[in-house]
């Protein structure tokens, strides 16, 4: 390749025009086109402005070499992904059953205090169902009362001089003569159902929650040791 193509090709690829080169190098726009054309040759002091402006080497422009080819760009260096260290899980996590296994090798401790949460929440429900359960059927109770008879609690005892006491201990004895043990008696039996269910329940309800808790501790502990 010679010198007038290289200053042509180099011009371009910098984007110049004619006379921002000729303004750069110190000379006329007639001379860089006559360069090109090979009619004229650059003089030697001329040579290593043009170097500088083309970015190259005087010695590239003098030489007979083409158009130097750019080097292909080494793809980069992925890293390779290192698979995570296996993690020694306690016997007894690997012994729980299938999705509370991969719940607690997922959330680690904090599992166990959601269980414990979700304990606490489903022992509270019992208590709740005992609770309304006391007051309908005290309710009950009371609207019965003048239905059937009046029960101990409701009876207002009075001794020979007429005055206020508590109820005596035969009290029942003499209400269920009278026809007021009905109430107390169908209070009790409805209610046995209700209060073993919520019974249940609040037993349930605890011992997730324990559960949970020593669950919790047990991670936490653990963790602390692997760190």
């Amino acid at each position: 390749m010679k010198l007038n193509e290289k200053i042509y090709w180099c011009r371009k690829q910098a984007g110049l025009s004619q006379e921002a080169l000729a303004e750069l190098i110190g000379v006329s726009r007639q001379s860089i086109s006559k360069w090109e054309t090979g009619e004229a040759s650059p003089e030697i002091s001329k040579l290593p402005l043009l170097a500088k402006a083309f970015d190259v080497t005087t010695d590239w422009l003098l030489s007979e070499d083409g158009i130097p080819q750019e080097e292909p760009q080494q793809p980069a260096e992925v890293p390779a992904v290192t698979a995570a260290p296996a993690v020694d899980w306690p016997d007894w996590v690997e012994n729980l059953p299938g999705f509370i296994g991969k719940a607690v090798k997922k959330f680690g401790w904090l599992y166990g205090v959601r269980t414990a949460i979700g304990g606490a929440l489903f022992a509270a429900f019992g208590l709740l169902m005992r609770a309304v359960t006391g007051s309908f059927f005290n309710i009950g109770n009371q609207m019965m009362d003048p239905m059937f008879g009046m029960s101990t609690g409701s009876v207002t005892w009075y001794d020979q001089f007429g005055n206020v006491m508590s109820p005596p201990e035969n009290a029942g004895i003499i209400l269920d003569s009278m026809g007021g043990g009905m109430v107390d008696s169908f209070t009790v039996s409805a209610r046995g159902p209700f209060d073993a269910i919520s019974g249940f329940v609040i037993f349930i309800g605890l011992a997730i929650m324990v559960a949970g808790i020593v669950m919790a501790v047990l991670l936490k502990k653990w963790g602390e040791k692997e760190v």
